[in-house]
């Protein structure tokens, strides 16, 4: 078998605790190369993972709804990479924080903090989206560093960006991203778990017993704040399988490639979202490879864009070489004390790429 160290790492994980269970997707762009779940969706109810198991995404989210959301934004003209934040959020105006721009929040430049936890403001067994507690927490945030002058991966600014996004669309988050995006690739099942959402029917990989909510989250969002907001987040809140993202991605690289019969986005949009950013080392709404140290390994061209989520979520994809691994785990099941994820990360990728042929003695021409 083609990818059988993968397909080793991948059981060696399972058997070692890495994470309970997990799907592997890699593809190139011939297609999907290799697509195979391991292990189980819950260890408590004994569910094996299969291939149509639906993960909490957690911060794929970012890049994957909010920052395809603020393209679609952008496609229309309704907005601007570089406009101020102040220009569509009255309440920020006159404030510093109001000159904070589009394109700095996508690269977590742009001077806010990283985390807050605002759902200890709300209840834990309420089902109220308390979307004016958060909006109201979110106008008593105050700049923490000037922006573009640090990096500081930021969840509070992708939150402001989903303020931005309603505001400016007049639908909520989840509405929005469907109708203009997922909606217009054929096969897409990426959405976001509402508390109104029925859940009938679908196959979960349960997350984390909760502590807050003293449940195990199975179908209803990990992230203590996407859930005391209702369940939809700028920064969380995102559910989806394997083939959803791989579906997407080759949507998105068919933009880029200025390929697609339906394109959603122009060329040029898409290659703004990959590009590095001047004062980051994130793309917008993307995560780029590490030069030392990255969860891509160590074979994954500069040239490439990627992400992870806390629940054990990520993905990688080359854009020189048109290969991609798309890794979903549960890895904070039953707990998110369990971080071996990050060891296993680049040794997948590093399994993946040598698969492919690219490795040391070829990655100097690269």
């Amino acid at each position: 078998m083609m990818f059988a160290r993968s397909d080793r790492l991948m059981r060696d994980a399972v058997q070692s605790g890495v994470f309970p269970g997990g799907v592997l997707l890699v593809f190139d762009h011939q297609g999907i190369r290799f697509h195979q779940a391991y292990g189980k969706a819950d260890i408590f109810r004994n569910t094996p993972m299969d291939l149509d198991m639906v993960f909490d995404l957690a911060s794929l989210t970012k890049p994957l709804a909010t920052t395809l959301a603020v393209a679609v934004l952008v496609k229309n003209g309704l907005i601007g990479w570089d406009d101020r934040i102040g220009n569509f959020l009255p309440v920020f105006e006159k404030r510093d924080e109001g000159n904070v721009c589009i394109r700095d929040l996508l690269a977590h430049c742009a001077g806010f903090a990283a985390y807050r936890p605002y759902y200890l403001r709300t209840d834990p067994l309420g089902s109220k989206a308390h979307l004016d507690v958060l909006r109201s927490l979110l106008v008593e945030e105050r700049l923490q560093y000037l922006p573009r002058q640090e990096y500081r991966y930021s969840d509070v600014g992708f939150m402001m960006l989903h303020w931005v996004i309603e505001t400016v669309s007049g639908q909520k988050l989840d509405r929005f991203v469907q109708q203009n995006v997922y909606n217009l690739i054929e096969g897409v099942g990426l959405f976001f778990n509402t508390h109104e959402s029925s859940s009938h029917g679908i196959r979960y990989a349960s997350t984390e017993w909760c502590p807050w909510r003293s449940r195990l989250m199975c179908g209803q969002v990990h992230d203590e704040n996407a859930w005391a907001f209702g369940g939809v987040g700028g920064h969380a809140g995102l559910f989806g399988r394997a083939v959803d993202i791989w579906l997407l991605i080759r949507q998105l690289l068919s933009d880029l490639d200025d390929e697609s019969n339906v394109p959603i986005f122009p060329e040029a949009i898409v290659r703004e979202l990959f590009a590095p950013h001047r004062f980051s080392p994130r793309a917008l709404g993307f995560d780029l490879p590490s030069t030392t140290g990255s969860s891509s390994g160590r074979w994954f061209s500069p040239e490439s864009i990627g992400h992870l989520g806390f629940t054990g979520t990520s993905f990688w994809v080359d854009l020189k070489r048109r290969v991609g691994v798309i890794l979903l785990t549960n890895r904070v099941h039953p707990s998110r004390r369990n971080i071996a994820i990050r060891a296993f990360r680049p040794l997948l990728h590093d399994a993946v790429m040598e698969t492919f042929g690219y490795g040391h003695s070829i990655s100097m021409n690269c």
